[in-house]
């Protein structure tokens, strides 16, 4: 009998969800998802080829963006060699553009290259492979032997192997003694 009253009180029952909704002007400030303490390892052909560790991320499925918060993260090559390391306080990625937006504390260690990139915002054109910082902001490019290099207006065309700053340069070079 009870589970008679159940079916019928249930099925008599409509709920109007319409309150509930997020409005239209609210979707893009209103993460779909958020997700705290986020690690994710990518294995390729049995071998790790990168590993990320995120404090916070908040995916916007209309926008197609997803912002990372306290990102860490360690690229490999495929036999498990240490290529790049990394992390920045915000990362803003678009999964459309495959475009990312990194600020705060940003810095990038490439031991392939023997260096580092240090600035405060960096902005990743994936179609162009371009990284660039805003005109204003100081960006700073050390090598392993204490070289150094710094300045405003950053550009790297990475499809050229191209470093231009269009802003004051200051920096200083090492000379190895034989």
């Amino acid at each position: 009998m009870i589970i008679l009253l159940l079916v019928f009180f249930l099925f008599s029952c409509s709920f109007d969800y319409r309150e509930a909704q997020v409005p239209e002007d609210l979707e893009d400030t209103i993460p779909n998802i958020v997700l705290t303490g986020f690690r994710q390892t990518v294995v390729s052909k049995g071998n790790v080829v990168l590993r990320i560790q995120v404090a916070k991320a908040e995916g916007f499925e209309r926008k197609k963006r997803t912002i990372f918060h306290q990102v860490k993260f360690s690229e490999f090559d495929e036999e498990g060699k240490l290529l790049t390391e990394g992390r920045a306080d915000t990362v803003v990625y678009e999964s459309e553009t495959k475009n990312a937006r990194v600020s705060g504390n940003v810095l990038i260690h490439s031991l392939r290259e023997e260096g580092k990139i240090r600035a405060e915002t960096l902005s990743w054109n994936d179609k162009d492979r371009i990284l660039t910082s805003p005109e204003g902001d100081r960006v700073r490019l050390e090598d392993e032997k204490g070289s150094w290099i710094e300045g405003a207006g950053f550009t790297a065309d990475l499809k050229r192997l191209l470093v231009t700053f269009s802003g004051p340069v200051r920096g200083e070079y090492v000379v190895e003694k034989k």
